[in-house]
């Protein structure tokens, strides 16, 4: 033992641990088996949780209003969130038009970047809002829950609106349409 530890004081000067040392084998070992946890948590946070489906897998009520207001695009994918415990349909269409849809059919968001959302499904209330204060802008992307609605505006301008269509809220947004998703 005592010349174990002679040894290994030989291999140690006050300032580093030499590289063969027992105890920067194990700091080796310990950093080793972080990294990999840490790169296996990540990974697996990457990996989707939606699971594709067919037009016809989806609620009829998201059928219909994909057929009556988005008619002349095709569907490119379809999925529902497995992790949550009623299903969220997502639907993106062929000119990248994103909807998301809750259990029944009903659709919470309506993203079409850089087009207009089909004026039909603006509320009149929205719609009048926009025309007096924002003529010349069109909604992009159009979110709702039971309490509030946020539209995203053609000039880059964000409205929250509450269920009585009141604006609570106007701010000019960078572009950023991630900003406009509403937590339930």
């Amino acid at each position: 033992m005592q010349q174990d530890l002679h040894q290994y004081q030989a291999t140690t000067n006050t300032s580093s641990i030499h590289l063969k040392s027992p105890l920067m084998k194990l700091y080796k070992k310990t950093l080793a088996i972080l990294f990999l946890g840490l790169l296996a948590l990540q990974t697996s946070a990457m990996v989707p949780n939606d699971e594709p489906i067919a037009f016809g897998d989806l609620p009829l009520a998201a059928q219909t209003l994909i057929k009556d207001h988005f008619n002349h695009l095709t569907m490119a994918r379809a999925s529902f969130d497995v992790d949550l415990p009623c299903k969220n349909y997502e639907v993106v269409l062929s000119d990248n038009t994103l909807i998301d849809f809750d259990n029944e059919g009903n659709w919470s968001t309506i993203k079409c970047e850089g087009r207009a959302v089909p004026e039909l499904l603006v509320p009149e209330a929205i719609a009048a809002c926009i025309q007096t204060q924002h003529a010349n802008a069109y909604v992009t992307k159009l979110a709702r829950t039971d309490l509030q609605w946020v539209v995203l505006l053609s000039n880059e301008v964000k409205l929250t609106f509450d269920s009585h269509f009141n604006i609570v809220e106007s701010q000019v947004s960078s572009n950023d349409t991630e900003g406009v998703t509403i937590e339930d």
